[in-house]
This record gives C-alpha cells, sequence and structure tokens, in this order.
C-alpha cells in the first residue's frame, strides 16, 4: 500500500549539523600521507591537500586539510626546528588530524599536531640509499680522491640566479679577475623545487663539456642564504653521480654549517659557507705569487753570480789568449829577420864568389872583351840583387801573412765572438769550462753561458756518454 502522507524532511544545513555532530564525535587520529597543493593565507592559516598514492603513482585517497593561525605557528617552528625545512609540496609528513564538517566548506581535517621525526627519517633514508648507490657503482669516493690543485687559473662557479653567496663570493672574485691573476666563468641553475635536478644535471653537463675545450681548475657550487628547506632538493642521486663523475675537483660551499647534504659528502672539499670557498682559493694564488716572486729573485741572483764567474774567466781566458798571440807574433818577427839575414848572407857570398871569379879570368887573361864582362858583370850583380829582394819581399810577405792569420784567428775563437753566433758555453758549479761530455761525470747541475745571459740546467738522468748527435 502506498502511503500519500507527505515525508518529514529536514534542510541541508540541518542534515550537516546533524552529520557534524556524529564527526566531532570521533578522536583525534594519526595520519600518513603526502602534502599537495599547500597554500599559506594572508590571515596566517595554512590550506593543503592529503594525498595517498600507490607505488606506481596512482591516486588512491585526497582530502582536503586545515591548519588554523594558532597552531600554524608553532607547528610550523616544529616542523623546521627538527628537519631544517619549511612545510612544502611533496613532502611525506605524519600528521594528527580531527576531522570536521562545516555546512559551506563540506568536509575536511584539522591539522592538530605533527610529527617532523618521521620526515626527517624520511629524509635520512633517501640519504642513506643514494649513499648506497653511489658506493655500489664505485663512485662515492671518486671525487673526494681528486687532488687539490696547488695553483688556479680558470674557476667554473654554479649556483642559482642572484643568490646572496654568490654576491659575497664575487666581491672578492672580481678583485682577482680584473688584475688577470684569475678567470671565473659563471653558469645557472634552479637549486630547489621539482625542477632543481634536472637544471643542475643541464648545467654540469654544460660545464663537463666547456672544460673538455678550455679546462678548468676546479668547479665552485655554492649557494648561500636562503631557506634550509632548500637542501632538500639537492639530495638527488643523478645530479650526486654527475658530481662524482667530475673530469675537475668540485668544492662545495652551500652555505649551511650544520646540515649538509649529499653534495657535502661527495665533492673533493666541502666548504661551510661561499667566503671560504674564495678565501681558500685565494690563499692558494697568493701562495703562489708569493713563490713565483722568490724563484724569480733567486733567478736574478743566481743570473749575475753566473755573468760575474763567466766575466773573469773570460778575462782570464782573453789574458792567456793576448800573451799566446804575442808570442806567435814575436817568434813570426824573430823567422822573418833570421831568414832576411839568411837570405842577405848568401847574396853577400854570391857577389864574393863572382868577385874572385872575375879576378881569376882577369888574371889568367881569358877576359877577351872588357866592355862584354863588364855588362855581364853588371847583370850577374842586378840577378842576385833581385834575387836577394824578391826572397826576402817574399819571406817578410809569407811572414805578415802568417800574422794576420793568427790574428784572425784569435779574434775568431775569442769566447765573445763564440757566443754571438750562436754557440753556448758550459760551466761546472765551480766555474770551470766543460769542453767534453766526459767532463760532466756524476753531476746533476751545470750553467749554459749565451751572449746575453746564463741560466742554470739541471740532469734529470745525468749524462749519457755514449749517446750519439
Amino acid at each position: 500500500m502506498i502511503s500519500h502522507l507527505e515525508p518529514q524532511a529536514i534542510t541541508l544545513s540541518q542534515y550537516i549539523l546533524k552529520l557534524s555532530g556524529c564527526v566531532e564525535a570521533l578522536s583525534e587520529q594519526w595520519v600518513v600521507a603526502t602534502v599537495s597543493e599547500l597554500k599559506r593565507a594572508a590571515q596566517g592559516h595554512v590550506y593543503f591537500t592529503l594525498v595517498q598514492n600507490n607505488a606506481s603513482g596512482d591516486l588512491l585517497a585526497k582530502l582536503r586539510a586545515n591548519v588554523w593561525r594558532n597552531t600554524a605557528v608553532l607547528l610550523e617552528a616544529k616542523f623546521q626546528q627538527a628537519t631544517g625545512q619549511v612545510l612544502q609540496n611533496n613532502q611525506e609528513v605524519m600528521v594528527c588530524v580531527k576531522p570536521q564538517l562545516h555546512t559551506l566548506f563540506g568536509f575536511s581535517l584539522v591539522v592538530r599536531d605533527i610529527y617532523p621525526e618521521f620526515t626527517l627519517g624520511l629524509l635520512q633514508v633517501k640519504l642513506h640509499k643514494i649513499r648506497h648507490a653511489l658506493k655500489f657503482q664505485g663512485l662515492y669516493e671518486r671525487n673526494r680522491q681528486q687532488k687539490v690543485p696547488d695553483d688556479f687559473f680558470r674557476v667554473a662557479v654554479l649556483s642559482p640566479a642572484d643568490a646572496a653567496g654568490l654576491g659575497d663570493f664575487r666581491v672578492r672574485a672580481d678583485q682577482l679577475q680584473k688584475k688577470g691573476i684569475l678567470q671565473f666563468e659563471y653558469f645557472v641553475a634552479v637549486f630547489q623545487g621539482n625542477a632543481a635536478a634536472d637544471s643542475l644535471c643541464k648545467a654540469l653537463h654544460e660545464i663537463f663539456n666547456l672544460h673538455y675545450k678550455t679546462g678548468f681548475d676546479v668547479l665552485v657550487i655554492i649557494r648561500g642564504g636562503g631557506s634550509q628547506s632548500d637542501l632538500a632538493s639537492l639530495n638527488d642521486f643523478d645530479v650526486a653521480k654527475l658530481i662524482c663523475l667530475s673530469p675537475m675537483p668540485v668544492f662545495c660551499g652551500i652555505g649551511h654549517e650544520r646540515d649538509q647534504t649529499i653534495l657535502d659528502e661527495v665533492v673533493c672539499q666541502r666548504f661551510s659557507t661561499p667566503s671560504m670557498v674564495i678565501d681558500f682559493i685565494e690563499q692558494r694564488v697568493i701562495q703562489r705569487l708569493l713563490k713565483m716572486q722568490k724563484n724569480f729573485l733567486d733567478v736574478i741572483s743566481c743570473t749575475r753570480q753566473s755573468v760575474q764567474c763567466a766575466g773573469l774567466l773570460l778575462d782570464n781566458q782573453w789574458t792567456h789568449v793576448v800573451g799566446y798571440a804575442q808570442r806567435i807574433v814575436g817568434f813570426a818577427m824573430r823567422s822573418s829577420q833570421e831568414a832576411f839575414a839568411q837570405v842577405v848572407s848568401y847574396g853577400s857570398r854570391s857577389l864574393d864568389s863572382a868577385y874572385r871569379r872575375l879576378l881569376l879570368l882577369f888574371e889568367q887573361g881569358i877576359v877577351q872583351n872588357v866592355r862584354l864582362r863588364q855588362i855581364y858583370l853588371k847583370l850577374a850583380l842586378d840577378k842576385q840583387r833581385e834575387t836577394v829582394n824578391s826572397l826576402s819581399y817574399a819571406r817578410l810577405v809569407l811572414a805578415e801573412n802568417k800574422v794576420i792569420q793568427l790574428y784572425t784567428y784569435i779574434e775568431a775563437n775569442h769566447p765573445e765572438s763564440i757566443l754571438q753566433r750562436g754557440f753556448v758555453l758550459v760551466f761546472d758549479n765551480q766555474g770551470q769550462l766543460l769542453k767534453k761530455a766526459a767532463d760532466v761525470g756524476p753531476l746533476k747541475n751545470a750553467r749554459l753561458r749565451f751572449s746575453d745571459a746564463s741560466l742554470a740546467i739541471t740532469f734529470n738522468n745525468g749524462v749519457d756518454h755514449d749517446s750519439k748527435q
């Protein structure tokens, strides 16, 4: 039988209020979920959605959650102090909630408390997994074992755009670059949020490709300033792996002394702040400049000593050469005089012999034509005189040519002339001239004398006397 009586009904708001009484009777409950769609209102309230996904990422549950102003201040401070992060999207959290049904806003959860140790534990688990994977692949110690450069010439710097730490770093880096001491090249990447990993990987590939073309001494990763919550984005396996595989040492100055990321663990050297990174680089550069200055002064001092020793040696050798030349010239002059005397003596004897022969012929009455004999005698005398003069002049010219040849030889073999022709004189540490390879012996050091300066040399493996040119 169908009833035609009018149903007894209540309004929607009354029904919701009736249900809300049942909902509010439910006790508080700790719930594990992921934060999504987080918003902070100007009044201080915090609104977000709690979601649950399966292993494949499919959405299983979704519910709105609210943190009222007074509670939000306490809970966010508690969460940040424990984890070093602010509450943000994609964080897995454990929260204490109480259900609420509102006539206008519907069903939602009111967050009463949060357990930050749960989130912190998940971060540590993530770090442990990354660390274990890097060690399993043999990459964890790879960049840490790279040698820290003794000097710096070209430095690659990776940081977020307009980072506070980058400004502090560049104040002193720009001074070094303006003086021509160092060259810095800057690269930008996102260091926080979901895009951080991809941005950092892209920037690292760009730096590595440029390194293979031009070469960097070190890669500096700095951040500085900002919230501690940004550190979570740096705990990424792909980013850490690229740093481990870096062809150059990596310095990390993220800017937090207490908290550290996986990047701090795998880099060659970690610094607490960007300023400490540039401090280290600057000190290495200063040490290099001081060492260069000392080496330069040592070279000048050694060069001066070598020049002085070479000058004394050359003066001494020049004295010996001049003395030898004088002796040669004296010997040549004496030889010429003796030769001339011999020629004169020979001519005199020939004249005397001719004269005696003439007298003998005259006495024997052989001379028939006095005029003819006179002419003959004159011709004989002229011939003898010509012979004497010719022999004397020839001997003198020979002696003169020999003196000129000796002087030319002396000039050509003067040490300064030899050096001007591109030859080099080799001296040992006592300033003694080394004429043969055998004179080197077991020496390890020697000095080369050029036309304009002297240089010190060191034999790495001694002298091989059996080697041939």
